[in-house]
């Protein structure tokens, strides 16, 4: 069955509003929309001079449409514009001017189906189509295109990137570590698929190559974006008890003013470390809802350790409320 036939026999799918994606979906679709990894919402504005004026004039208005949450007409304007009359550069900007997480998934793949039609040879029209597809929980017909990708543009390192995390997802995670390095091969940005990597080799339990990758996105990144590999790589010394190396990592994301989540974690390090008295300055002042019941409990750790029984029965009833609340 070849991909056309596939999109066909989804589309009733749609008829109703679709169903939430399921959790493997959302890692997808988290990975495939990524502002910082060369996502084809870049390579659209990147394509953006190609156009004619009347082209960009379009994607103004449909990303102004947008903006405003008009979906409804987007959706009226799409079923008038017919692929064909377009250019390619067109055509591969629309769907992330359109779209909005699950809105009109009907139309844009019904435009999708007619571009690749139009322009058959084009990777980046079939890597487009994917995440549309993922958007809905539709794996089964986002995987023939990103293959499909591969086949007409071997060196596309998004495509083979989006295969690496399809196959983590599946976990396929062997299979993910040849596409990852197939993709860094490729030229793709080294801070961001190092990164890939180092994740999957978590998910092998192999930390110390794992720590190695994350190394290389460390050293690759341009400096203002290394936070995310160090958030990454902090997280798996603190899961392996490497508390002092967590906690290095943590103090240079945070900075002198650290939002809650780093207070939480810094504070959680120090736990660990028996270091109760700085976890507790760490745990001061009031915290987001999100991150309450988390502070009241390394709290009591820290009062149980310091053996202050009564502030631990404090801290007991606080947390008692609060997952009560929960």
């Amino acid at each position: 069955m070849n991909n056309f036939t596939l999109a066909k026999k989804g589309l009733s799918k749609f008829l109703a509003p679709p169903a939430l994606s399921s959790a493997l979906n959302l890692a997808l679709i988290s990975t495939l929309t990524l502002a910082q990894s060369y996502p084809l919402a870049n390579a659209a504005e990147n394509q953006s001079s190609a156009m004619s004026p009347n082209e960009q004039a379009s994607i103004n208005q449909l990303r102004t449409l947008r903006k405003a949450a008009n979906f409804k007409q987007i959706a009226v304007i799409l079923k008038t514009i017919k692929p064909q009359n377009h250019s390619l550069h067109y055509c591969i900007a629309l769907p992330d001017a359109a779209s909005s997480k699950a809105h009109n998934v009907k139309v844009i793949i019904d435009f999708l189906n007619a571009a690749i039609a139009a322009y058959p040879k084009s990777d980046q029209l079939y890597l487009s189509r994917a995440e549309t597809w993922l958007k809905v929980d539709e794996s089964e017909l986002a995987e023939p295109d990103i293959r499909r990708a591969i086949e007409l543009n071997p060196r596309s390192s998004k495509a083979h990137s989006d295969l690496c995390e399809f196959l983590r997802n599946q976990q396929k995670y062997k299979e993910a570590l040849i596409e990852v390095q197939k993709a860094i091969d490729c030229g793709g940005p080294k801070d961001k698929l190092y990164d890939q990597k180092a994740e999957i080799f978590i998910q092998l339990f192999e930390l110390k190559q794992a720590e190695q990758a994350f190394r290389e996105a460390i050293k690759n990144s341009d400096g203002t974006r290394d936070w995310l590999p160090r958030l990454h790589m902090a997280k798996m010394f603190a899961s392996s008890k490497r508390f002092g190396e967590a906690l290095a990592e943590f103090k240079s994301i945070a900075g002198q003013n650290p939002k809650p989540e780093y207070k939480i974690e810094i504070a959680t390090c120090l736990v660990g470390l028996e270091k109760y008295k700085e976890a507790l300055i760490a745990l001061n002042g009031e915290f987001p809802e999100e991150f309450s019941l988390s502070s009241h409990r390394l709290k009591k750790q820290c009062f149980i350790g310091l053996k202050d029984s009564a502030r631990a029965k404090q801290e007991d009833q606080i947390i008692a409320k609060l997952s009560a609340d929960f």
